[in-house]
Parts: structure tokens; C-alpha cells; sequence
């Protein structure tokens, strides 16, 4: 004697073998992405980039106790960029060529007021990239000595373009600043130059 299933039984397998099919969809779509070396969850995560930074800044005019009009420059060759995380393609090295130049435009500053910008020329950083773009342009602004050598106000930019276009950035000066800066910025002569090192930390959307 044969059974025959009955219509119950079939309606049963229906669903199940919808969810089967789903199942294996998803399965498949799983073993592309892990190929493709991301998740669902991390396609729409912001990439940070961490890296140490140090600069050597140079006023036109020295800063001092009374108000005055400067400006200050960073060149490539006194600035580095090292030990950097969250991008494969970067050469992280300390002599690895990541490097920035900025300019700021003129301002009236002393040694405790005066906020710095970026001057009309491009800001640009040089990246030292196994892929991608190799250079960025940025924005960005300083706050006053006092605040940057004793690490109380973080340094504020963004890129434009390049590399890590979109981005914002944000640089913590290390609290072991030359403790003479603000000595050297009070006294008859101002300050003049000043080595600055820190941490930068990139994030784009």
C-alpha cells in the first residue's frame, strides 16, 4: 500500500524549501564578501588613520607678550609623519617620505591669544603610497602658543582633495612640549621657532 502525502504535507515543504533557497543565497553573498575582504557590517564604517606627527614652524615675525602681525610656515623637509595605522598602502616609516607643508595667512597674535589658518596657497601632505593618490590638500587651523604647547586645544583641518578626501583631522600636541616656549615667547626678543610633536587621527566617512 502506497501513501500519498497529503496536501498539508506539500503546503509544508513550500516554505521550507523558500527559506532553503534564501539560505543558500545568503551563503553565497557571505563567501563573495569575505573574498572581497569586507562585511556587511564594516562597508559603511569611517576609515581611521592614526599617526605620529612632528613639525618645525617658523613666524615671520616673532611671537611675543604684545599683539603683532605674523604669519608662520612648515616646509616638507622639517616636517614627518610616521608610524601610521589604518592604511595598508602607506608607508608608515619614519623616513618614509610622509611629510606636509602649510603657510599660515597673516594674524595678529601673541603668545596667549591669536588664532592661525591656512594662507590662499594649497596646504598639501605627501604620502609615501604603495597605491592611491600620493599628495592631499587641506584645510585647517591652529590655536594660540599657549594653548598648543601645553596641549589643551587640538589642531583642527580637513582634506579637500587627495588622499583621504572628505576627511577631517584632528592633531593632539604632546604635553612635553619645550617647557622654555612660552619663556622664549615672553621674553624681549619673542619666539621664533618652535618643534611641535603629536598624534594625528584621520577619519573618513
Amino acid at each position: 500500500m502506497t501513501l500519498q502525502p497529503t496536501q498539508g504535507s506539500q503546503r509544508d515543504r513550500k516554505p521550507r524549501r523558500r527559506w532553503q533557497s534564501l539560505a543558500a543565497v545568503f551563503a553565497v553573498l557571505a563567501a563573495v564578501a569575505g573574498f572581497l575582504g569586507f562585511s556587511v557590517t564594516q562597508a559603511n564604517a569611517a576609515q581611521v588613520i592614526t599617526c605620529n606627527i612632528t613639525w618645525t614652524q617658523n613666524w615671520s615675525t616673532p611671537v611675543g607678550v604684545t599683539p603683532k602681525t605674523t604669519t608662520f610656515s612648515v616646509d616638507r623637509a622639517h616636517s614627518k609623519i610616521w608610524s601610521c595605522s589604518g592604511d595598508p598602502h602607506l608607508n608608515s616609516g619614519i623616513n618614509a617620505g610622509n611629510a606636509f607643508q602649510a603657510g599660515s595667512a597673516p594674524t595678529s597674535a601673541s603668545c596667549l591669544a591669536g588664532v592661525y589658518a591656512n594662507s590662499g596657497s594649497p596646504q598639501v601632505s605627501f604620502w609615501n603610497a604603495s597605491s592611491g593618490p600620493t599628495t592631499s590638500n587641506y584645510t585647517w587651523a591652529e590655536p594660540s602658543l599657549a594653548d598648543l604647547v601645553n596641549g589643551s586645544k587640538t589642531i583642527a583641518a580637513s582634506y579637500t582633495s587627495g588622499r583621504y578626501q572628505g576627511g577631517t583631522i584632528a592633531i593632539v600636541v604632546a604635553g612635553t612640549q619645550p617647557a622654555n616656549a612660552l619663556a622664549a615667547c615672553m621674553s624681549p626678543s619673542g619666539l621664533s621657532s618652535l618643534t611641535v610633536t603629536g598624534v594625528m587621527t584621520i577619519v573618513v566617512p
